[in-house]
């Protein structure tokens, strides 16, 4: 069977890299008698030496074909100014023979527009539902963000308006529950597949020096801390709980990771109430090796407000048993093995409370140490993917 790829991304199997890790693990783990050609954009192409393609081409068992574009001229500007950021690189329709493959696959959703008119079996492959996306971010800026309100309520109607004009009649699939309820409640076909986990080096945890000094360290990860919509106003709250019920144990030391925050902002919040001097901040951007970070880590906050859930970010976390605490968003689409210990819902300040106290108990008394791993197997790489090509190419079970 021979399978046209579609893509803005070119894959690859980097952990916290955003969706190309996706497009990779599928890709990767296909059955021998799938041919994938990956069409990709000349100018997602151009940047990108030659021997990185190479690499991929040999690693994937793939062609990649350079996908010539056109020169954008004011009436297509005018006409996709609305679309994602994606959908609005401009080229030929017709650049591959349908009759040459067996199926076509669109990935992301803004692949849509541009292999809407083959006739071959097509497919359309994404993370999130747009809309639910940007309903999502339309909630958060009633709550917080005022005046970017009419912004997101407009980004919303063209969100909805794409996926109920483009990907109407196309096969989609999502890796969010919640995605797959709306597209299907506004006519779209689409079906779930569990995010797959990407492969992980475990480097070696990190030796507690207790035979030296019995203090213990217990570090606290909060990701994407009020860095746009992946850490909401609510993380300053958190703090503040987190400051209040740790400041009274004892022989303990706390570090707070802040992986992408603002250093400028939580520090000027934190002027507002006392902080322990048992608690230690530290801000860090970009992270060459997650997993080396996580190993050093006992507890990771995910104050999430949008997304499918799915975060590559989260599962990580959790294979390496770290416990895991955030919003609905975060926790959605998960499926742990103990769900009580290593994956703790908190909505509101109270909820808060009571998993930030959970999770202490749980890490204090060493019971995470028993677990090696805490993911269900439907996050496992080869079910996954596995579901993905059977779903796609509508083979048997």
């Amino acid at each position: 069977m021979k399978i046209a790829c579609v893509t803005y991304f070119l894959p690859g199997k980097e952990n916290n890299q955003g969706p190309n890790s996706l497009l990779y693990q599928i890709i990767s783990k296909r059955s021998k008698d799938l041919k994938v050609d990956l069409f990709i954009p000349e100018s997602i192409l151009r940047p990108i030496a030659p021997e990185k393609i190479s690499i991929i081409e040999n690693e994937l068992d793939v062609n990649i074909i350079k996908i010539p574009q056109k020169k954008e001229n004011f009436f297509h500007k005018c006409l996709t100014f609305w679309w994602p950021t994606g959908a609005r690189v401009n080229y030929e329709r017709y650049f591959l023979k349908e009759d040459d493959y067996d199926l076509v696959w669109g990935y992301p959703f803004w692949t849509a527009p541009h292999i809407k008119k083959i006739n071959s079996p097509r497919i359309i492959s994404g993370m999130d539902s747009v809309s639910l996306l940007y309903f999502r971010k339309f909630k958060t800026c009633i709550k917080e963000r005022d005046f970017a309100t009419p912004r997101y309520f407009l980004a919303l109607l063209r969100a909805f308006i794409f996926e109920l004009f483009f990907l109407r009649n196309e096969r989609v699939h999502v890796v969010g529950k919640m995605d797959h309820r709306v597209l299907e409640s506004i006519g779209v076909r689409s079906f779930y597949v569990a995010h797959p986990i990407n492969p992980i080096n475990f480097p070696e945890k990190e030796k507690e020096k207790e035979k030296e000094k019995s203090e213990r360290i217990v570090r606290i990860l909060i990701s994407n801390a009020l860095h746009g919509f992946y850490g909401s106003r609510r993380v300053l709250d958190w703090l503040s709980i987190i400051f209040s019920t740790v400041g009274s144990i004892e022989n303990t030391s706390f570090e707070i990771i802040f992986h992408k925050g603002r250093k400028d902002l939580i520090e000027n919040e934190c002027e507002k109430f006392f902080k322990p001097d048992n608690i230690s901040l530290n801000f860090i951007n970009w992270v060459d090796n997650y997993e080396a970070l996580l190993s050093k880590v006992d507890i990771q906050i995910f104050p999430l407000d949008i997304g499918a859930g799915t975060k590559t970010s989260v599962l990580t976390a959790l294979r390496m048993n770290v416990v895991c605490i955030g919003t609905d968003v975060a926790c959605e689409n998960i499926d742990v093995l103990d769900f009580d210990n290593f994956l703790l819902e908190a909505n509101s300040s109270k909820d808060f409370h009571r998993a930030l106290e959970k999770a202490l108990s749980f890490i204090q008394n060493r019971m995470m140490d028993k677990y090696s791993h805490v993911l269900s197997e439907i996050h496992d790489p080869e079910k996954s993917v596995a579901v993905f090509w059977r779903e796609a190419t509508h083979e048997k079970k």
